[in-house]
């Protein structure tokens, strides 16, 4: 739905990829580390779920680039990305972008302050929990300025993002919190 390059059989591979390594990597992991070796002090001697998913993830995504290049595109499917359907608009999905690496950057800042014992897991779950919550924020905002404008009251808990973005920021807690 991002990329028009994209194919049926690169998004197949993504799928079977996401399933093989979500559930062949932390056996994988505990077979193979080294119980006193650097990846068992970061990580432990089990592969936190939150890191597995991660993990799986890229590879989803490498499958489907690498499938997908492969084939061939069908011009009439290409079209139908979020931008191609009006779902968003090529601003909006660079906005969200940058949201993006900005978190991930944030993210992997708090991670080497937190294994370098600079902050606490506490800490570093706070930062980036509050942090995640801040990034639905703003379009939250729009919809309730948009509603304020037009002269009604409209409440925030009945915004869908502020429930998601809660629920992210939860999960981006835990991430943290039990790492």
């Amino acid at each position: 739905m991002l990329w028009r390059g994209a194919t049926p059989a690169g998004g197949l591979a993504a799928i079977l990829t996401g399933v093989i390594v979500a559930y062949g990597l932390p056996p994988l992991y505990e077979a193979s580390v080294d119980p006193k070796g650097e990846l068992v002090r970061h990580f432990g001697p089990t592969l936190n779920a939150f890191h597995t998913v991660f993990i799986a993830f890229l590879c989803a995504v490498a499958a489907n680039v690498f499938v997908s290049r492969l084939g061939t595109v069908d011009e009439e499917k290409a079209k139908m990305t979020w931008v191609g359907l009006g779902i968003t608009r090529p601003a909006d999905l660079q906005l969200f972008g940058m949201k993006l690496i900005g978190s991930l950057l944030l993210f992997a800042l708090l991670a080497v302050l937190m294994t370098g014992q600079l902050i606490s897991p506490m800490a570093a779950a706070v930062v980036a929990s509050v942090w995640t919550f801040i990034m639905f924020l703003d379009s939250m905002f729009k919809v309730v300025l948009s509603a304020a404008t037009k002269g009604r009251a409209y409440s925030l808990l009945r915004e869908d993002l502020f429930w998601a973005g809660l629920l992210a920021a939860c999960a981006v807690f835990m991430l943290f919190y039990f790492y």
